[in-house]
């Protein structure tokens, strides 16, 4: 074999090996996504979530949504003003299927562990009134929707979350030495149609 012709098949074999080892790469290559919630009435942020491809059209993913955190003062200049703080939130973790429906839109459905909880405190100085309440809902929740891709690695999402959850329930409220407790167990059910989540995702 002439020197030129062995480098030719070494350069060929090599250059067919490097395309075979691309395309595996791009095949194996899992895909990641980052969504960005925000409310549908007022557009504002929410919360975020992770989802991870574990395998074709199958997604681990995990999110704190629905976050919320509010500090007020009412008349701080009344000897009875007062202050109240409260925080929320849900988190999830779960796994997601994913169906193509064309070549841009697509519907995904799944199950995940979901906890939310609920903080709220309120205080009258003066008096020393100081009232305490806190929610913790452990369940199952239930996102599905819809996904729209409008350029090359951004798209959009609309999700519903029915969910069925156990609500732990304790208030508490203190009147200078006087302190009266009370906790309360329910049952839930939540599905609300107009508490539809809009997500911007960025996928990689």
């Amino acid at each position: 074999m002439k020197p030129k012709t062995y480098l030719f098949v070494i350069l060929s074999i090599l250059a067919i090996y490097g395309l075979s080892a691309q395309a595996q790469e791009t095949q194996d290559k899992k895909a990641h996504e980052i969504y960005l919630y925000g409310s549908l009435k007022e557009l504002t942020p929410t919360g975020i979530t992770f989802k991870s491809e574990i395998k074709t059209n199958r997604f681990f993913r995990i999110g704190a949504t629905n976050l919320e955190y509010r500090y007020q003062i009412q008349n701080p200049t009344d000897p009875q003003s007062s202050n109240s703080i409260s925080f929320a939130g849900s988190l999830q973790i779960g796994l997601e299927n994913r169906h193509n429906l064309t070549e841009k839109f697509s519907a995904f459905y799944g199950v995940d562990l979901n906890t939310s909880f609920n903080y709220m405190k309120s205080e009258i100085e003066l008096t020393e009134n100081i009232n305490r309440s806190s929610i913790i809902r452990p369940g199952l929740s239930f996102g599905s929707g819809f996904i729209l891709n409008v350029l090359k690695n951004f798209s959009i999402s609309l999700e519903l979350e029915p969910a069925v959850l156990i609500s732990f329930n304790n208030s508490e409220t203190q009147y200078q030495s006087t302190t009266t407790k009370s906790k309360s167990t329910n049952y839930i059910f939540d599905f609300d149609i107009d508490d539809v989540k809009l997500a911007l995702l960025y996928r990689w």
